[in-house]
C-alpha cells in the first residue's frame, strides 16, 4: 500500500469515527432528553371510585360530578370530573365511576400535573366533591400511597 492509499484510508476512518462519534453523542442526546421526560412522570395503576349521590333522599343520576383533589401540603389542586349515571352493579345501583390517575415522580423531576402523586409515604390529599348546578357538596380528607395502587374506593 503507497502513502497515498493509506493517507485515504485513515481519512475515511477517521471521517467514520467522527461520523460514529456525532452519532453517539446524539444518541445520548436524545436518550437524556427521553430519560428526563419519562423519569418525571411515572403513571402507576388508577383507584377507580364508584358512587352514589343522593339529592332529598333519591338517587341522581344525571348532572355532572367534579373532584378536586388538593395537596394537604399545598401545590397544584387535581380537577377530575365524571357524568352522573345510573351503573347498575353490585351493591348498586350507583350515580358514576371514575378512575383516579396515579403517578410517581422521581425526586428532583418536576411536578406530574394532572395526576394525584403518591409514595411509599402517605400523602395527604384535601378532596372535594361538587355536583354542577347545585348545592351538594361533600369535603373530605384522604391519604394515598402506594398501597393504593389499581384499588376501587378509597
Amino acid at each position: 500500500m503507497d502513502n497515498r492509499q493509506q493517507t485515504s484510508t485513515v481519512q475515511g476512518v477517521t471521517a467514520a469515527l467522527k461520523t460514529r462519534h456525532l452519532s453517539i453523542v446524539a444518541f445520548l442526546l436524545v436518550f437524556q432528553v427521553t430519560l428526563g421526560v419519562c423519569l418525571a412522570n411515572i403513571p402507576e395503576p388508577g383507584i377507580i371510585l364508584y358512587g352514589k349521590v343522593f339529592d332529598n333522599g333519591s338517587l341522581l343520576t344525571s348532572g355532572e360530578l367534579t373532584w378536586t383533589f388538593a395537596p394537604a401540603s399545598g401545590g397544584e389542586a387535581v380537577v377530575i370530573t365524571t357524568t352522573l349515571m345510573r351503573i347498575d352493579a353490585e351493591g348498586g345501583p350507583y350515580s358514576y365511576r371514575v378512575e383516579l390517575p396515579l403517578a410517581s415522580v422521581v425526586p428532583g423531576s418536576p411536578d406530574s400535573s394532572g395526576t394525584l402523586v403518591i409514595t411509599d409515604s402517605s400523602v395527604e390529599y384535601y378532596r372535594t366533591a361538587q355536583v354542577t348546578g347545585t348545592s351538594i357538596t361533600m369535603t373530605d380528607t384522604v391519604t394515598l400511597s402506594f398501597e393504593n395502587r389499581g384499588h376501587t374506593n378509597i
